[in-house]
């Protein structure tokens, strides 16, 4: 579970259902997210949440752009998990261990997928976006990258 700032909102994903974030939250390291997305850390300093940014239940920061240098870097694996058994998981599809069911993404990384959506050109795959529009190169659209 965590908060977001996603197109300029503020949003709340819990028990993996996303929605938007109708009230003020306390983190657990007593960090207070605001629905504004201004966030008060327990010491009192102030920041203020940019688009893309996630803030985990715990109090634990991490952005857009240090997820993506992350995922670059291999430091980040997608976490998969079996819906029976969630305490199965793999950083690569698979099967269950236990049942034999696929692993899915957990809701968390079904989120931060979301979150961290690119966009790339069909003709020019080093041309990359974080959002829809037209390739500098050739002027196609881009299209959405899984």
């Amino acid at each position: 579970d965590c908060c977001m700032m996603k197109d300029g909102k503020m949003m709340v994903m819990k028990d993996g259902k996303t929605m938007s974030m109708d009230k003020d939250m306390t983190m657990k390291n007593g960090t207070m997210v605001m629905t504004t997305g201004e966030c008060t850390m327990k010491d009192g300093k102030k920041m203020m949440m940019k688009e893309g940014d996630c803030m985990e239940m715990s109090g634990k920061m991490c952005s857009d752009k240090m997820k993506k240098k992350m995922m670059k870097k291999g430091k980040m694996a997608m976490n998969y998990s079996c819906p029976m058994h969630p305490e199965v998981t793999s950083d690569k599809p698979g099967v269950c261990s236990k049942c034999g069911m696929n692993l899915t993404r957990s809701k968390k990384e079904q989120m931060k997928m979301e979150v961290m959506k690119m966009y790339t050109c069909p003709m020019h795959p080093g041309i990359t976006s974080d959002k829809p529009g037209k390739c500098s190169k050739c002027g196609m659209d881009m299209a959405k990258k899984n």
